[in-house]
């Protein structure tokens, strides 16, 4: 079955201020099928919103491609980038950034549909107060400038203003992290409700692990630059075989004491390396806790785990021969 969009071998640098260049995305594979959310976590600076712009075309890459529907993504312009760019909206982290704030909703809504060449007249009137419903704003709101909202109502414009395109898949960029603790699950069953209602795609990314864990089928963990492991949500936090993978899911904090005082830590050493500076071998292993003499020296392959779960880890591979299975 031929993936909704398709990452391959994706890489992205920057030239350094310093001189070299600077990698912010390495040769990332990722697949996103219809109807799927694919959560992407991992530290701030590892390139995940680099992956996210890359595929909506806000970054080039330096290598690799992206395929929606079979299509190759950087061979589009003009009309064929423009629909594919409705096909695939992206929503931020900070909505009133993301807001003109000169616009009213109604202006930001219409705004969208003009642009994208949809609804005219009355229909255009009536999408837009479609639009505020769907969201959860009331009709008063079309007429309400960015700077008279909440953070939450403000989000909920931004997602409005993705859906008048009709795409999908969204591209959501830590799209609660911005807002009050108190109005995020607002914004996550919103975005819940509108991904069972209208079959969409998410690449979700977010650094509450466990909010990514409630809303993602299957989670793809980043560290500096590449994907070290992946694997569905629940299988991941159960059997985790990155070593940087079991690391942050340690350090996430939890609601139970008595949990909290008695489960295991990953105490990681060093710093995270600069991206002009990836280390050699596995790029984890100057802070990984389990490293061994084969790290330094040699890039991990891609193992599989079990079926739908890969790592890309020396330990993970060794386990793999040891126990007479195939390793690919």
């Amino acid at each position: 079955m031929t993936a909704l969009l398709a990452v391959e071998g994706l890489s992205v640098t920057f030239p350094s201020p310093h001189g070299g260049k600077l990698t912010a995305v390495d040769g990332v594979d990722l697949l996103l099928q219809a109807g799927e959310v694919v959560g992407l976590i991992g530290e701030s600076g590892c390139g995940k919103s680099t992956l996210a712009r890359t595929i909506v075309r806000l970054h080039q890459p330096s290598a690799g491609r992206i395929l929606f529907e079979g299509q190759d993504v950087g061979a589009l312009g003009g009309r064929d980038l423009r629909a594919y760019r409705k096909r695939v909206q992206y929503i931020f982290q900070d909505p009133y950034s993301s807001l003109n704030p000169r616009y009213s909703v109604r202006q930001t809504l219409v705004e969208a549909l003009t642009v994208a060449g949809l609804h005219r007249g009355a229909a255009q009137v009536s999408r837009t107060e479609e639009l505020v419903g769907l969201v959860g704003l009331p009709l008063s709101s079309l007429d309400t400038l960015p700077s008279a909202l909440s953070g939450g109502q403000r989000q909920r414009v931004a997602i409005a203003r993705a859906l008048a395109l009709e795409p999908r898949v969204l591209i959501c960029d830590e799209p609660v992290s911005a807002l009050d603790v108190s109005i995020r699950a607002q914004i996550m069953n919103l975005l819940l409700q509108l991904q069972r209602d209208f079959n969409l795609a998410y690449l979700f990314i977010g650094h509450d692990l466990p909010l990514v864990r409630r809303i993602a089928d299957r989670i793809a963990v980043m560290y500096l630059g590449a994907v070290v492991e992946e694997a569905p949500s629940d299988r991941l936090f159960e059997a985790a075989s990155h070593p940087y993978t079991r690391a942050l899911i340690a350090a996430t904090p939890t609601a139970d004491p008595e949990l909290e005082r008695t489960r295991s830590r990953v105490l990681l050493s060093g710093e995270l390396p600069r991206a002009t500076d990836i280390p050699s071998g596995c790029r984890f292993h100057p802070r990984c806790p389990e490293a061994f003499e084969r790290c330094p020296v040699e890039i991990p392959k891609r193992t599989l785990v079990e079926q739908g779960h890969v790592s890309y880890c020396h330990l993970s591979e060794e386990s793999r021969v040891e126990g007479g299975l195939r390793v690919g």
